[in-house]
This record gives C-alpha cells, structure tokens and sequence, in this order.
C-alpha cells in the first residue's frame, strides 16, 4: 500500500512538471515588486518570495530540472549494469608445448 501512494506522489509530481508550461500564467522568473511577500490566495497558491515570483511556479520549474536530473542519472545507470565489462575476457588456459619434457 505504501509503494502505491508513493509511486502516486511521484506520479503526480511528474505530471505538474511535465504540464507546467502550459499551466504557468507568467514567467516564474519575472519579478513584480508590487507582490512581495504575497500571502496565499487564489492567484498565488503558496504566495510570493522577495521579488514577487510566484513560489509555486518556481517550484513546478525546479521540479522539471530535479526530473530530467534523475531520469538522466537513472538511464545512465541502467546503461552502465547493463553493459557487458569493460575489462578483457580472461586467457585461454595454457597449453602443453610440444616435444619432451617440461615446457619453460
């Protein structure tokens, strides 16, 4: 049940970052000194930081940065244990020298 609700989190994370452009009124990096500090409304859902951007856009913004980190890092792993080693094959074992007697 719990590996449910988190892959639900991680679900719905997903779909606001991936879905952000379109849901974003305005640039997350545009400041407007006129609403700083805004508490919590209906324009502004966690309200604005010290330059007035919206905090709730800048956090959609860094969550589609931290996604395309972590997809990125995790193909590169898959990529990495589902490589064959990178070191030679072992030697063939050694074989018997011709003629008599013990081989130097």
């Amino acid at each position: 049940m719990k590996l449910y609700a988190g892959l639900a989190i991680l679900g719905g994370m997903a779909a606001l970052a991936l879905l952000a452009p379109g849901l974003m009124g305005h640039d997350p990096f545009l400041p407007d000194l006129f609403n700083r500090y805004a508490a919590p409304s209906a324009v502004h859902w966690l309200g604005t930081d010290d330059l007035g951007r919206d905090v709730l856009l800048r956090l959609l913004h860094g969550a589609r940065v931290s996604l395309a980190v972590g997809l990125g890092a995790g193909a590169e792993l898959a990529a990495l244990l589902a490589a064959p080693p990178p070191w030679p094959p072992p030697l063939p074992p050694l074989q018997r020298q011709g003629g008599g007697g013990a081989a130097w």
